[in-house]
């Protein structure tokens, strides 16, 4: 991986209306391939800020985001938003109308849902469905892609093999990602580089760059999130104080 940007992003206070500011200043640039978490206090502006990121507020001059090279985007939110009258195969389907049945298969044995292809998302468990929308993400080639807390509301072991799926096919993808989250464990299991956001109006107010080994322990994450919070045991409110 190299420090080409992927995505350079200017964001100057944004805000849905003039008395109320959501982002204050974010200028970030994201290199290719890199596993970029933000993480903030609940309401600082993290799902607005993917918002911008994702063009979703339009002729707005307080946003710049450029693409350097091909733009793909796909987004992942809370919600695994799967049509309910399709079957999981259809759902993928749907967004890559050109793709060969082999290659929709060979992302559903990916996720681990090869042998549920037919299946309709009411009968599928939550972290399944949560698989499937990774799977139908992936299935655009997105050269970006965005998580709004996708694994929130899963239990802690469905949501470590959700984890770990994203990260098997993020490398394999070559992905670019920017993942929202409000769990310091998750952000640092997961990412290249961790972002803390302010309160609303929200800004960068720190920045960490997990160690990584060859295998990362429970207790290796469990000391990282120890040593932040010693130095900075106001961050997950928005301060640094």
């Amino acid at each position: 991986m190299d420090d080409k940007p992927a995505l350079s992003i200017n964001i100057n206070q944004f805000a849905f209306d003039h008395d109320k500011y959501v982002i204050e200043h974010i200028e970030l640039a994201v290199p290719e391939q890199q596993l970029v978490c933000i993480i903030g206090p609940s309401g600082c502006g993290k799902s607005s800020f993917l918002n911008c990121v994702a063009g979703l507020y339009p002729n707005n001059n307080a946003i710049h985001v450029e693409y350097p090279n091909e733009k793909r985007l796909a987004y992942i939110f809370q919600e695994p938003r799967l049509l309910p009258w399709l079957n999981v195969y259809d759902n993928i389907a749907l967004v890559t109308p050109n793709e060969v049945p082999e290659q929709i298969y060979q992302l559903l044995a990916d996720v681990g849902l090869a042998e549920h292809s037919h299946c309709y998302p009411s009968t599928l468990s939550g972290g399944m469905q949560r698989r499937a929308s990774i799977a139908r993400a992936f299935a655009v080639k997105p050269t970006i892609l965005l998580l709004d807390e996708p694994f929130v509301s899963l239990d802690a072991p469905t949501a470590q093999q959700c984890r770990d799926v994203l990260l098997k096919l993020a490398k394999l993808h070559r992905t670019t990602i920017l993942f929202v989250t409000h769990d310091l464990s998750e952000a640092l299991y997961l990412a290249d580089n961790v972002l803390f956001l302010s309160h609303r109006p929200s800004r960068i107010v720190h920045q960490y760059q997990p160690t990584r080994s060859s295998s990362i322990e429970d207790n290796n994450i469990s000391e990282m999130k120890a040593a932040i919070l010693q130095s900075h045991p106001n961050i997950l409110s928005g301060s640094t104080t």
